[in-house]
């Protein structure tokens, strides 16, 4: 498996995490938004990181 395609997983993970919260639970609504910007947070910084190891100039 690539790296892009652990992303894909990871973050199909989140979703899938947060549809099963938000549809088959009974947490209020404030705290399902704040799961939700926690996991965007997470999410965001998992995006933000590169998929491969620097090249060392030597």
């Amino acid at each position: 498996m690539t790296e892009t395609s652990y992303l894909a997983d990871i973050l199909v993970l989140l979703v899938a995490s947060f549809a099963y919260l938000a549809f088959f639970t009974e947490v209020s609504a404030w705290l399902k938004a704040l799961i939700a910007l926690l996991m965007l947070y997470g999410a965001t910084f998992i995006l933000s990181k590169p998929s491969r190891v620097p090249k060392q100039s030597n």
